[in-house]
């Protein structure tokens, strides 16, 4: 599988991840354990430029939700 097809499938596998905790904020290291895809860095960019998510910091940590 090419680079684009993985990086949307680990995209899709985000979203549906936070769409389980819908107004959550989850932090987003949690997230990666939970996809634990190579493609993780890049699906997260992809999904913060289609406005789907939101990435937000709360002291050190990087906590991520559904926009």
């Amino acid at each position: 599988m090419d680079h684009l097809s993985e990086t949307g499938l680990t995209a899709g596998e985000i979203y549906s991840h936070l769409s389980e905790k819908e107004t959550e904020e989850i932090k987003l290291i949690d997230v990666k354990k939970a996809v634990n895809k190579k493609h993780f860095d890049f699906a997260v960019g992809w999904l913060l430029r289609e406005n789907k998510i939101s990435l937000l910091t709360k002291g050190r940590s990087t906590y991520v939700k559904l926009s």
